[in-house]
């Protein structure tokens, strides 16, 4: 639930921050994969890339937290979680 500067997801983060969003997609199968990995889940290839997707999508469920399920989320609720479908 946090942002990390600095870390495997920081491309995910940044591109938040611009108003893009970036999702995983291997370089080698072209298999999509989110949250953020060092290999890809399918082949297994090193270092999948991060490709701009469109921010729209099918929603399966949502749900508006009221207490924080981690430490970071402290002060921030109530909160909407939303599981979204890409089309990609």
């Amino acid at each position: 639930p946090v942002a990390e500067p600095d870390g495997l997801s920081a491309p995910y983060w940044e591109g938040l921050r611009q108003g893009r969003l970036l999702v995983q997609r291997c370089r080698h199968c072209d298999t999509w994969q989110f949250g953020p990995e060092w290999i890809c889940h399918h082949c297994h290839a090193f270092d999948p890339e991060w490709t701009e997707v469109e921010p729209h999508g099918r929603i399966f469920s949502w749900e508006r937290a009221w207490h924080p399920s981690h430490a970071a989320l402290k002060g921030h609720g109530p909160y909407i979680a939303v599981l979204v479908e890409l089309p990609h």
